[in-house]
């Protein structure tokens, strides 16, 4: 790993907190974020792709009054 490429995961991870608490407000995530640098370059900007996984929202229908026989 290159100086540039830790520095820029240092930088990315201390943002990465308050960005995700701000879009994932009222959903659970599962693991960790995964980043990946796709341009780093000296004196341009940083740019990175984190993708990370969330648990679907379920809305349960009305099933206490199914008449089931078993």
């Amino acid at each position: 790993m290159s100086l540039w490429e830790e520095a820029a995961r240092i930088l990315i991870g201390k943002e990465i907190d308050g960005v995700l608490t701000e879009q994932l407000v009222g959903k659970q995530t599962v693991g960790g974020p995964r980043v990946d640098i796709t341009k780093l370059v000296p004196e341009n900007p940083v740019e990175c792709k984190v993708t990370i996984s969330v648990l679907p929202e379920v809305a349960l229908g009305k099933y206490k009054d199914l008449n089931v026989k078993l």
